[in-house]
Parts: structure tokens; C-alpha cells; sequence
């Protein structure tokens, strides 16, 4: 049995230190120093990710105007878009990448006022960065990095990625790379702008910190109990009880700062990262040679300078793959994205016009996800690749 993500981050040992985790200043120090060091900026630490691409796109735009971002992408970054007064422009993608490219972003920046960019390297893809820097730069648009899923990873040209653009925004969110719940961090590499970055002063409310310690310790005990039936009630529960909140949901408060227990855990991951990569690498080439051609990853992928958090692959049977997988104990129907703008319990929050970005609307509709965590073995990926194909003999 195995999960796309329900705390796949965390064994019982990492969710007992999670919980029990204790911090001082000199984390949060250590924290933004490390991530000083690798990203060449002055670091911001936050209670949420969300809050820091908010700020980003605040101290770019002055707190106005229009923002280019993916047309398929997550609520989360339509809301820090809005969050800072701004107005989210879309563009459509390349269906091989998921992202846009140079040339996509210069037709919509022929047609809008836009005042900055996100470059979101989907699932740990790296964007077509070359492209969209030239046309940016071109214009003096500042374009804002976001790591959600790509920290540590080199674009096409060499470069890594979070260190071309005028601000980075890193997320310690839930199922990402350096997951520690909860977290974000900005870094500003515009030295004028450095004293325009409001500073958090206050402390996630207790009860946010609860949540945040208590999850994975949860998310272990609904991983092992789901086989007997009782881990999905205990998930519930969590749920109503208002232990637990689902992805993207939760305030978004600029005052609220990193706490130092969670700095001096997001600095933990940090530290293991580039190891973290190399195994997913290599995880991500087992499911190439076991798929063959029998399923279609993404090639972006596969380029070198990728290591997807989440391995995309595109099918017009999504639906009936994703139902096989879980009959063989594969639980992956938790999908980036399965709407445009995801998930989909918030997409009637947004306008969005469908008919003006087929691309996005495809792959909303087509692509799936099969997972690169710390728990999945090379048993597990000829198994699931069996059963994409439809050659699964009987239960993992």
C-alpha cells in the first residue's frame, strides 16, 4: 500500500522529531543564512509559503497591477497574487513542459500591462527560463522564482533554479521538497528593494502551531491503519475536528512569522536536499525504463536538471488508471493539478475563462501524478508501472 502523499515525507521517527521539535533564534538565523548563502539574497522567513510569493509580488508590483502566471497552477498562488492587490494575467503552457516559455509570454505582454512574472517550475520541471528572462528583461519586468516544487534544481542553461530571478519564494508547505508543514521563505536580490519587504513580527496563533506539529504524526497513523478501515475515520475526524485543514485553506497573514521550531526543521530538509534530489533522480529513470512506452512521462521530466517532486504523466484514461492503481494498493488520486486552477472544491473562486487556454484545460483534464517520496522502492515502481499498463497481477 502506498500513498501519493498523506505525510509521505515522514517516518515515525521524522514525525516524532517534528512533533517534539524545539527552536531558538539561532535557527531561524541558521536557516536564513544557509538559504542566503545558496540563493544570494536577503532572506525573509514566513508562517506560509503563500505569504511570502504574496509579499514578493507586493514589493514588485508597489501593490498593483497585473501578474503573469501559469494558467495551470494552484489556488494558492492566484491568492497570494490577489492578496497583494494585484490581478493574476494568465498564460496558457506547452502541454511537454506544463509551464510557458518566452514566446507564449510575449503574446500575452503584447496584449496587458503586466508588471511582473512567476515562474512556477511545475512539479520540479524547470520552466524555459532562457525564453521568459529575455522577454522580461526586455520590458524591466521583474520575475519572481517560485521553488514550491523545484528547489535545488538547474534550468536547461546550468543555472539553478531560484537564483536568475529578482525574487525567489521557497515553501516548507505540506508534500513539498522541504516540508515542514507549514513555511516559506522570500529572497529579495533587488538591493533597492530589500527595506520594502515587510517584516513578520508575531507568531503563528497556537493553534496553527498545533496543526502543524501534529500532522505527520496523524498522516502516519491514517497511512498505517488504512488497510483495517480505520485510517480514513481518523483522517475525518481530524478534519472536523479542526486538527487538520486541507491544502490551501488556513489564513494568510503577512505578520505571521517562521516559528524557530519549524526553521530549525526546514533547515534539517534543507541540509538532505541535494541527496533528496539525486534519489528522486534516479527513482524518476526506473519509471521511464518499467513504463517503456506504455505511458507517457513528460520529457522535461527527464532532463538532467530535473528531480519532480511528483512524476507527471499525461493520458486521455486518466481516470481509469488512476481507479487500477488503487485496486493494486496505489492511492495516487490526490493529482497536481486536476483543474486549471486547483483544487477543485476552489476553482468556482476564480474566473477563469477556459476557451482561452486549451493547453491548460488538456492537462488539467489528462495528466496524473505517480510519487518519488522517500517511501517508494524500485519494487514499488514496477508495480505501479504493471499497473498503469494494465500488466498487474494481483495486490502490491
Amino acid at each position: 500500500m502506498l500513498f501519493q502523499s498523506v505525510g509521505s515525507q515522514y517516518t515515525w521517527k521524522q514525525a516524532l522529531a517534528h512533533l517534539f521539535a524545539i527552536g531558538g533564534r539561532r535557527d531561524r538565523y541558521n536557516l536564513e543564512m544557509a538559504l542566503a548563502r545558496r540563493y544570494k539574497g536577503h532572506v525573509t522567513l514566513f508562517a506560509r509559503g503563500r505569504t511570502a510569493l504574496a509579499e514578493a509580488v507586493w514589493v514588485a508590483t508597489g501593490g498593483s497591477g497585473k501578474v503573469a502566471v501559469n494558467a495551470f497552477t494552484c489556488y494558492s498562488v492566484i491568492e497570494a497574487v490577489e492578496k497583494a492587490g494585484c490581478t493574476p494575467v494568465y498564460v496558457d503552457i506547452a502541454l511537454n513542459t506544463l509551464h510557458y516559455g518566452g514566446e507564449q509570454l510575449q503574446q500575452v505582454m503584447q496584449q496587458e500591462d503586466v508588471k511582473a512574472v512567476i515562474v512556477q517550475n511545475t512539479l520540479g520541471m524547470p520552466a524555459d527560463i532562457t525564453g521568459i528572462e529575455s522577454v522580461a528583461r526586455r520590458q524591466g519586468i521583474p520575475i519572481i522564482e517560485d521553488l514550491a516544487h523545484a528547489a535545488g534544481m538547474r534550468y536547461t542553461d546550468g543555472r539553478e533554479v531560484g537564483t536568475v530571478g529578482d525574487y525567489t519564494m521557497l515553501s516548507f508547505g505540506r508534500d513539498k521538497l522541504l516540508d515542514t508543514i507549514n513555511g516559506g521563505a522570500l529572497i529579495t536580490r533587488v538591493p533597492g528593494k530589500i527595506a520594502s519587504v515587510r517584516q513578520p513580527h508575531s507568531a503563528p496563533r497556537f493553534i496553527d502551531q498545533l496543526r502543524d506539529r501534529i500532522y505527520p504524526i496523524m498522516a502516519v497513523a491514517v497511512r498505517g491503519t488504512h488497510g483495517i478501515g480505520l485510517g480514513k475515520y481518523i483522517l475525518a475526524a481530524a478534519y472536523k475536528l479542526k486538527l487538520a485543514i486541507r491544502s490551501a485553506d488556513g489564513p494568510l497573514d503577512r505578520t505571521r512569522k517562521l516559528p524557530a521550531w519549524q526553521a530549525k526543521r526546514a533547515l534539517w530538509r534543507f541540509e538532505q536536499l541535494d541527496s533528496d534530489l539525486e534519489r528522486r533522480r534516479q527513482l524518476v529513470q526506473l519509471y521511464h525504463k518499467a513504463l517503456g512506452g506504455g505511458a507517457t512521462i513528460l520529457p522535461f521530466a527527464l532532463k538532467a536538471g530535473s528531480a519532480p517532486v511528483r512524476v507527471p504523466l499525461i493520458s486521455t484514461e486518466r481516470d481509469a488508471i488512476i481507479a487500477r492503481l488503487k485496486q493494486h494498493g496505489f492511492f495516487f488520486e490526490d493529482i497536481w493539478y486536476d483543474k486549471p486552477v486547483s483544487p477543485a472544491r476552489l476553482y468556482g473562486r476564480i474566473q477563469f475563462n477556459e476557451a482561452a487556454y486549451p493547453n491548460a484545460v488538456i492537462a488539467a483534464g489528462s495528466v496524473y501524478n505517480v510519487p518519488t517520496h522517500q517511501f517508494v522502492t524500485a519494487q514499488h515502481v514496477q508495480q505501479i508501472a504493471a499497473s498503469i499498463t494494465g500488466n498487474a497481477g494481483g495486490n502490491s
